[in-house]
């Protein structure tokens, strides 16, 4: 991502869209059909107190991290990365390796941060596209943790990419989302703060080596990786990064407020660090300004923040896509009110809920979406696969559930016996539930008026 914070990413992608036929164009927003598979992400303030030192000072008092890296046997991961962010920015406050037992102890100020953990031959924890462990760290206090790490039936085929961010002057750059891949897959890892990044799992092949931060263009490489080894490079960055998106959000069977706008990586779906902005409370224009040359995906409430895209356009047509080359866009959008979701949702100290059992989806009613003829359930995997509902190739809804009134409604996963795979432990899933209004006017039949919020519905299955 990368700016973390206390929201959750969505990884949806729709089987029905159709691929994109042709590049965006340098001037104007294109809205090719894409899923809506998503990040990074995302944005929350944390604060953190910083430690004092020198003649004559006095040190803030700390805590004590320990962390422990095991397999899903329960063996130490010898060459886990560990990430620590902080901030609003996203910075990355310490990358560690764990030594061979698997296990390393951080001194820290008291606050509020978040991990990320990556070995070759596993997936990343969390994985790609959901936010940051959170954890808390008191003022003479141990936190103790252990996470544990899955493999990754593909690390055959993939290798690993070492190198730092360097600006002109030789300076390492830290803060950087980068990110490398092809074809067969993509990865994203964040710069530290010396500049040096590690990216696990990347697939074998010719790849492209990116970077990307508010202000900065860094110069994409393009590397050969092979299977079971390290690859070394140097990306380059300047400060002369001068693009700027500006434009309109409305709203529409609700009252408008504050909504943020975020640019993502197009192929990890991360967030880009530091392009980001809000409208705020009487105004309805935004601007985003020193944005890098490249193409992004651009979302209006990727925030949980009772609002959502509107759900028939960005079904369809998938994530507006804008490519800046120096230049000035105009990107306009339209939000509506979001459905509410009732379980699974996060709580303060859960950010991605733990299942032991089938999970009962359950949302009540609101006023954005009180006309709505039929609920549309779906759920996918962490690889973004949908596994259970969601849309037909012809936009047929696969799994509905009719409203028939009342307040709220529910359905348990796998209903009707038609998912394509069980839930297994110790993956993470994301529910997506939309609402749909009859429209004898559309080759569907329906018309979309409302979804769930982009960030929420995840969950994850655990041992009872």
């Amino acid at each position: 991502m990368v700016m973390y914070g206390s929201r959750l990413t969505l990884f949806v992608k729709h089987q029905w869209s159709n691929p994109m036929t042709s590049p965006p164009s340098q001037n104007r927003v294109q809205r090719p059909a894409r899923s809506w598979g998503l990040i990074p992400l995302i944005l929350a303030t944390l604060t953190l107190l910083a430690a004092c030192g020198g003649s004559g000072t006095v040190s803030l008092p700390t805590g004590t991290l320990v962390l422990i890296v095991v397999s899903e046997a329960g063996l130490p991961i010898e060459g886990a990365q560990v990430q620590l962010f902080q901030g609003s920015t996203g910075e990355v406050q310490q990358v560690l390796t764990t030594p061979e037992n698997g296990k390393v102890v951080m001194s820290l100020a008291p606050s509020s941060y978040q991990l990320k953990i990556a070995a070759q031959s596993f997936f990343p924890s969390p994985p790609t596209n959901i936010e940051p462990v959170p954890v808390v760290v008191s003022v003479d206090q141990t936190q103790s943790l252990t996470v544990t790490l899955f493999a990754d039936p593909q690390a055959a085929t993939s290798g690993t990419i070492s190198g730092v961010v360097r600006t002109t002057d030789g300076s390492g750059l830290s803060g950087v989302l980068v990110t490398a891949g092809n074809d067969n897959g993509w990865q994203a890892t964040s710069s530290d703060q010396n500049g040096r990044f590690k990216l696990f799992n990347v697939p074998s092949g010719q790849i492209a080596l990116q970077g990307w931060k508010s202000g900065y263009n860094v110069a994409p490489e393009t590397l050969s990786v092979n299977a079971n080894q390290t690859t070394t490079n140097t990306l380059t960055a300047t400060a002369d990064a001068d693009g700027r998106i500006s434009g309109k959000v409305s709203f529409a069977s609700i009252e408008g407020t504050i909504v943020d706008i975020t640019l993502l990586h197009p192929e990890t779906n991360e967030v880009i660090p530091g392009l980001r902005t809000e409208l705020q409370a009487g105004s309805f224009d935004y601007q985003i300004e020193n944005v890098p040359n490249g193409t992004y995906q651009i979302i209006a409430s990727l925030d949980n923040d009772d609002y959502v895209l509107d759900p028939d356009e960005s079904v369809q047509q998938g994530i507006p896509m804008v490519t800046v080359e120096g230049n000035d866009l105009v990107a306009d959008f339209k939000v509506t009110g979001a459905i509410k979701l009732d379980n699974p949702t996060a709580g303060q100290d859960n950010l991605v809920p733990e299942i032991t059992t089938t999970p009962t989806f359950v949302w009540s009613k609101r006023s954005s979406y009180a006309n709505a003829s039929t609920f549309a359930i779906e759920v996918v995997d962490q690889t973004g696969s949908v596994i259970w509902g969601g849309f037909g190739t012809n936009g047929e809804i696969m799994v509905p559930v009719v409203n028939t009134g009342g307040e709220s409604w529910s359905i348990d996963f796998d209903a009707d016996g038609s998912a394509q795979s069980a839930l297994q432990i110790g993956r993470y899933y994301q529910v997506r539930i939309y609402a749909a209004k009859d429209d004898k006017n559309d080759p569907r039949g329906y018309k979309l008026v409302s979804a769930t919020e982009t960030l929420d519905g995840l969950f994850k299955v655990v041992q009872p």
